[in-house]
Protein backbone atom coordinates (compact mmCIF):
# COMPACT_ATOMS: atom_id res chain seq x y z
CA UNK A 1 0.00 0.00 0.00
CA UNK A 2 1.46 2.87 -1.18
CA UNK A 3 0.80 6.87 -0.46
CA UNK A 4 -2.87 6.23 0.22
CA UNK A 5 -5.07 8.30 2.70
CA UNK A 6 -7.87 6.52 4.11
CA UNK A 7 -10.31 8.40 5.93
CA UNK A 8 -13.59 7.89 7.92
CA UNK A 9 -14.13 4.54 7.58
CA UNK A 10 -15.91 2.46 10.51
CA UNK A 11 -16.01 -1.09 11.49
CA UNK A 12 -19.25 -0.93 13.37
CA UNK A 13 -19.52 -4.41 15.34
CA UNK A 14 -15.31 -5.11 14.73
CA UNK A 15 -12.06 -4.87 14.06
CA UNK A 16 -9.68 -2.56 12.14
CA UNK A 17 -11.58 0.68 10.56
CA UNK A 18 -9.46 0.76 7.51
CA UNK A 19 -8.12 -2.06 7.46
CA UNK A 20 -7.93 -5.87 9.11
CA UNK A 21 -4.27 -7.50 8.38
CA UNK A 22 -3.94 -11.02 8.26
CA UNK A 23 -0.97 -11.50 5.66
CA UNK A 24 1.83 -9.45 4.77
CA UNK A 25 1.16 -5.91 4.65
CA UNK A 26 3.48 -3.05 4.04
CA UNK A 27 2.11 0.83 4.32
CA UNK A 28 4.18 3.27 2.88
CA UNK A 29 3.08 7.50 2.63
CA UNK A 30 0.17 7.17 3.80
CA UNK A 31 -2.82 8.77 5.98
CA UNK A 32 -5.07 7.37 7.96
CA UNK A 33 -7.75 9.60 9.25
CA UNK A 34 -10.95 9.32 11.51
CA UNK A 35 -11.35 6.15 11.16
CA UNK A 36 -12.96 3.40 14.22
CA UNK A 37 -13.70 0.19 15.25
CA UNK A 38 -15.87 -0.69 17.97
CA UNK A 39 -13.58 -3.20 19.51
CA UNK A 40 -9.77 -3.03 17.91
CA UNK A 41 -7.61 -1.12 15.83
CA UNK A 42 -9.35 2.17 14.98
CA UNK A 43 -7.37 2.34 11.82
CA UNK A 44 -5.77 -1.14 11.29
CA UNK A 45 -6.22 -4.62 13.16
CA UNK A 46 -3.15 -6.32 12.40
CA UNK A 47 -4.23 -10.24 13.60
CA UNK A 48 -2.08 -12.54 14.86
CA UNK A 49 1.37 -13.70 13.71
CA UNK A 50 0.43 -10.88 10.73
CA UNK A 51 3.97 -8.79 9.48
CA UNK A 52 3.08 -5.25 9.55
CA UNK A 53 5.22 -2.90 8.35
CA UNK A 54 4.67 1.37 8.56
CA UNK A 55 7.13 3.40 7.06
CA UNK A 56 6.65 7.24 6.49
CA UNK A 57 2.80 7.54 7.53
CA UNK A 58 0.22 9.34 10.01
CA UNK A 59 -1.99 8.46 11.94
CA UNK A 60 -4.30 10.63 13.32
CA UNK A 61 -7.68 11.29 14.95
CA UNK A 62 -8.78 7.71 14.90
CA UNK A 63 -10.54 5.58 17.50
CA UNK A 64 -10.72 1.96 18.78
CA UNK A 65 -11.28 0.01 21.89
CA UNK A 66 -8.12 -1.29 21.99
CA UNK A 67 -5.68 0.87 20.17
CA UNK A 68 -7.03 3.97 18.49
CA UNK A 69 -4.80 3.93 15.53
CA UNK A 70 -3.03 0.23 15.57
CA UNK A 71 -3.87 -3.30 17.30
CA UNK A 72 -1.05 -5.17 16.99
CA UNK A 73 -1.33 -8.93 17.76
CA UNK A 74 1.57 -9.60 15.52
CA UNK A 75 4.47 -7.66 14.27
CA UNK A 76 4.94 -4.63 13.96
CA UNK A 77 7.57 -2.30 12.95
CA UNK A 78 7.14 1.38 12.42
CA UNK A 79 9.71 3.68 11.06
CA UNK A 80 9.69 7.86 10.35
CA UNK A 81 5.66 7.48 11.20
CA UNK A 82 3.50 10.12 13.24
CA UNK A 83 0.13 8.63 15.23
CA UNK A 84 -1.13 11.37 17.04
CA UNK A 85 -4.59 12.58 18.16
CA UNK A 86 -6.00 8.73 18.63
CA UNK A 87 -8.60 7.49 21.16
CA UNK A 88 -8.37 4.01 22.93
CA UNK A 89 -6.78 1.83 25.27
CA UNK A 90 -3.53 3.30 23.97
CA UNK A 91 -3.02 4.72 20.27
CA UNK A 92 -0.73 1.51 19.93
CA UNK A 93 -2.47 -1.76 21.66
CA UNK A 94 0.15 -3.61 21.36
CA UNK A 95 -0.56 -7.48 22.10
CA UNK A 96 2.67 -8.61 19.76
CA UNK A 97 5.79 -7.67 19.26
CA UNK A 98 6.08 -4.08 18.07
CA UNK A 99 9.58 -2.05 16.91
CA UNK A 100 10.04 1.40 16.07
CA UNK A 101 12.42 3.95 15.22
CA UNK A 102 12.08 7.63 14.60
CA UNK A 103 8.39 7.91 15.46
CA UNK A 104 6.22 10.16 17.04
CA UNK A 105 3.33 9.50 19.60
CA UNK A 106 1.78 11.96 20.78
CA UNK A 107 -1.55 13.86 21.88
CA UNK A 108 -3.29 9.92 22.33
CA UNK A 109 -6.27 9.31 25.06
CA UNK A 110 -8.84 6.89 26.27
CA UNK A 111 -8.98 4.15 28.25
CA UNK A 112 -6.72 2.89 30.61
CA UNK A 113 -4.25 4.81 28.62
CA UNK A 114 -4.62 8.60 29.68
CA UNK A 115 -1.47 10.46 29.00
CA UNK A 116 0.49 11.53 25.74
CA UNK A 117 1.94 9.08 23.07
CA UNK A 118 -0.04 5.84 25.03
CA UNK A 119 1.90 2.58 24.03
CA UNK A 120 0.24 -0.48 25.60
CA UNK A 121 2.01 -3.49 25.71
CA UNK A 122 0.67 -6.86 26.66
CA UNK A 123 4.12 -9.08 25.08
CA UNK A 124 7.48 -6.68 23.99
CA UNK A 125 7.82 -3.32 22.42
CA UNK A 126 10.85 -1.63 21.34
CA UNK A 127 11.15 1.97 20.20
CA UNK A 128 14.02 3.73 18.72
CA UNK A 129 13.56 7.74 18.90
CA UNK A 130 16.19 10.39 17.76
CA UNK A 131 15.67 14.05 18.51
CA UNK A 132 13.91 15.97 20.89
CA UNK A 133 11.92 15.06 24.07
CA UNK A 134 9.22 12.11 23.31
CA UNK A 135 6.74 10.88 26.28
CA UNK A 136 4.85 7.49 25.99
CA UNK A 137 2.12 6.57 28.63
CA UNK A 138 0.05 3.93 29.95
CA UNK A 139 2.76 1.21 29.69
CA UNK A 140 0.88 -1.80 31.48
CA UNK A 141 0.41 -5.76 31.97
CA UNK A 142 3.13 -7.93 31.13
CA UNK A 143 4.82 -6.43 28.40
CA UNK A 144 8.75 -5.14 28.40
CA UNK A 145 9.43 -1.47 26.66
CA UNK A 146 12.69 -0.76 25.78
CA UNK A 147 13.53 2.54 25.06
CA UNK A 148 16.56 3.40 22.73
CA UNK A 149 17.05 7.58 21.86
CA UNK A 150 19.96 9.27 20.64
CA UNK A 151 20.02 12.86 22.36
CA UNK A 152 16.67 14.54 24.13
CA UNK A 153 15.27 12.84 26.94
CA UNK A 154 12.39 10.02 27.43
CA UNK A 155 9.20 10.10 29.84
CA UNK A 156 7.29 7.21 30.90
CA UNK A 157 4.14 7.92 33.11
CA UNK A 158 1.96 4.88 33.93
CA UNK A 159 -1.86 5.08 33.01
CA UNK A 160 -4.09 5.07 36.24
CA UNK A 161 -5.16 1.38 36.41
CA UNK A 162 -1.33 0.63 35.45
CA UNK A 163 0.79 -2.51 36.48
CA UNK A 164 4.29 -1.21 35.23
CA UNK A 165 5.84 -3.32 32.72
CA UNK A 166 9.29 -3.80 32.46
CA UNK A 167 11.29 -0.62 31.64
CA UNK A 168 14.70 -0.80 29.96
CA UNK A 169 16.71 1.86 27.99
CA UNK A 170 19.17 1.07 24.99
CA UNK A 171 21.43 3.74 23.34
CA UNK A 172 22.77 5.70 25.47
CA UNK A 173 22.61 10.06 24.74
CA UNK A 174 19.97 10.99 26.58
CA UNK A 175 17.53 10.59 30.11
CA UNK A 176 15.17 8.47 30.90
CA UNK A 177 12.51 9.42 33.72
Amino acid sequence: MNQCTLSSNTASQGYGGAIQNSGQLNVIGSTFTNNSAVAAGGAIDNISSSPLTVNNSTFTANTGGQGGAIYNGGTLTMTNSTVSGNTGSGAIFNNGLAMGSNSILSGDTGGECAGVGCLNATKDAYFLVSGAEQQIGGVWDSGTITLGWSGGSYTVNYGQYSVPASISSTFGGGDLE
